[in-house]
């Protein structure tokens, strides 16, 4: 029996933000009711794999899981974005519908449709749709066969992969674990419930309550857990007159797409294309320094940068 979901009533539209809507190419009538449908919802957790030359991270800490939500019908698919540490910003969703290809997405930068492949692109943030790989391992579920196509798809075009490669292991069983690029997803819940169709429409109707925030830069980590970061090299630094700040680095993404910084081994920031950002906290000295790519490719690094100082991401 589906377990009964609390939803509370859609927000008017008069309580929404302003939010930048693009109409999506075909219009969702078959789901626009409250007519209840069975879901299946999937929840993951996901971890970034930071490679071990960039740094041992910090002792005794480990930062928060990001997690995937996924509710699926045989017709339908809605996917959210939850967690600060996503590439894309947090609450961002993504709308499927078996019947049509591409997808409909909700992120920091409003609504708006994505064609076949883009899906990709979308998550790097990059007009040049990369290749990250896919990987599952799938445990028999037979009775979930008909929730597979939209939910496979939805791998595939988020890795850029190709769906045919996948099918027939998808019709046998459901996905435990996968990996899309440097970035394993392992399941912790699965639930069967029961949601109002509109809740699972596909285009750009009935649009998250609030707006997405999506700053150009993200720093992860509190003042406080930016101090316990150790330097490789510890070093001197003395205050100007008239002036009681501490030492910074100065971070610009000059390269194309989304970057995440890393120092000695933990995820510090996220930056938008262009974007810049001032850490404070750190203390003086050397540190290791890498940048990686969404979907954990190497970007740059290791290197040494120096706080105080600048690094410019190219």
């Amino acid at each position: 029996m589906p377990a009964p979901v609390y939803l509370p009533e859609l927000a008017a539209e008069s309580d929404r933000l302003d939010y930048p809507v693009r109409p999506a190419v075909v219009l969702d009538t078959a789901y626009d009711s409250s007519e209840l449908v069975v879901a299946q919802r999937f929840v993951y957790r996901h971890r970034l794999r930071i490679p071990a030359g960039l740094g041992p991270g910090i002792p005794g800490y480990a930062q928060v899981p990001k997690e995937l939500r996924i509710d699926v019908t045989p017709e339908r698919l809605r996917v959210t974005f939850l967690g600060p540490d996503w590439p894309v910003p947090d609450g961002s969703e993504v709308r499927m519908r078996v019947d049509r290809p591409g997808a409909y997405v909700f992120d920091g930068q409003g609504g708006r449709s994505l064609g076949t492949a883009q899906l990709a692109a979308w998550y790097e943030g990059s007009a040049v749709p990369p290749t990250p790989g896919l990987g599952l391992r799938m445990e028999e579920a037979p009775e979930l066969a008909p929730y597979m196509p939209l939910f496979c798809r939805f791998l595939a075009e988020w890795a850029r992969a190709s769906y045919e490669a996948i099918q027939r292991r998808c019709e046998a069983g459901s996905p435990r674990f996968f990996r899309i690029g440097h970035g394993p997803a392992e399941r912790t819940a699965h639930v069967p419930i029961r949601l109002p169709k509109r809740r699972l429409r596909a285009d750009h109707l009935d649009p998250p309550p609030a707006s997405i925030a999506s700053p150009p830069s993200r720093v992860l980590l509190d003042r406080a857990t930016l101090e316990r970061i150790a330097p490789r090299t510890p070093g001197e630094w003395s205050p100007p007159e008239d002036s009681d700040e501490g030492p910074t680095l100065r971070v610009e993404n000059a390269a194309s797409g989304r970057s995440i910084l890393i120092l000695e081994g933990t995820q510090v920031a996220i930056l938008e294309e262009g974007a810049k950002l001032v850490l404070e906290g750190l203390r003086p000295g050397t540190y290791r320094v890498g940048v990686l790519r969404p979907f954990g490719h190497r970007r740059k690094g290791p290197a040494l940068v120096s706080v105080p100082g600048e690094l410019v991401i190219e």
